[in-house]
């Protein structure tokens, strides 16, 4: 992960199906928190990759129903919060509401999250803040044993919470979004940023991509490498176009 020079630690993810007294306790003795107030999903990711915490949360401790729900800890009353979806009509917030990736409610009961760099656990997903070139970077190694390229479906509106937790969790691929309105507002979130999410399932897989693209796909870009903007690109000659080989 150091190869793609991420300006903020990457974030393990944890699911707990079960989370009782002794797990809970577990947490604690290596130094979890929980929020000592209701706090959003995205809150929380702010708080581990900008200043190192280890943060655990139930539905007790979220703010964000939408959040919440996306991540299994809640129902939400889709009625109520489409009154203030940005959408032309209440119907077409309320439709939307009930379209988004959602855990099953029930099959979460609590979420830990802590820097990847030193995660106490096995996590189940990985969070990537960065900005689109690092992206690219990671896009290339994600891809190394796949025969497609990967289509990624968001809106922006609920970003980390639901477009990349969620959906990675329940699709077991990497998912892409961008901060929303409302973590722009209360997270330190760049105007660059996107965010990444990676599934433990491919976490080898994407690991070896990123060693074997190191040379081919590098970051920082190299400006200039196949050429100047005015000149013909030195790509390698079976990516140019016979008129481009004549040259």
């Amino acid at each position: 992960m150091e190869k793609l020079r991420l300006r903020t630690d990457p974030v393990a993810v944890k699911y707990f199906k079960n989370f009782d007294a002794e797990t809970r306790s577990e947490l604690r003795r290596m130094r979890f928190r929980h929020p000592r107030e209701p706090l959003a999903v995205c809150q929380v990711a702010t708080l581990v990759r900008t200043q190192g915490g280890s943060f655990y949360f139930t539905a007790e401790d979220m703010a964000c129903v939408i959040g919440s729900a996306a991540l299994g800890l809640c129902e939400m009353d889709t009625d109520m919060v489409a009154a203030v979806i940005m959408r032309k009509t209440r119907e077409l917030s309320r439709k939307f509401l009930e379209e988004i990736p959602k855990i099953p409610r029930g099959e979460v009961e609590a979420v830990a999250c802590a820097p990847l760099k030193r995660v106490p656990f096995d996590p189940d997903q990985v969070l990537i803040y960065c900005v689109p070139a690092q992206a690219l970077r990671v896009f290339a190694a994600g891809i190394q044993e796949s025969t497609y390229s990967p289509s990624f479906k968001f809106g922006a509106e609920v970003g980390v919470c639901v477009e990349v937790m969620a959906r990675s969790y329940i699709t077991k691929e990497m998912s892409f979004s961008m901060p929303c309105f409302g973590e722009r507002t209360s997270c330190f979130s760049g105007d660059d940023e996107v965010i990444m999410g990676i599934p433990i399932n491919i976490m080898d897989s994407f690991l070896e991509g990123l060693k074997r693209t190191e040379f081919s796909c590098p970051y920082p870009i190299p400006f200039g490498i196949f050429g100047g903007i005015h000149e013909t690109p030195r790509f390698p000659k079976e990516m140019l176009t016979e008129y481009a080989r004549k040259k």
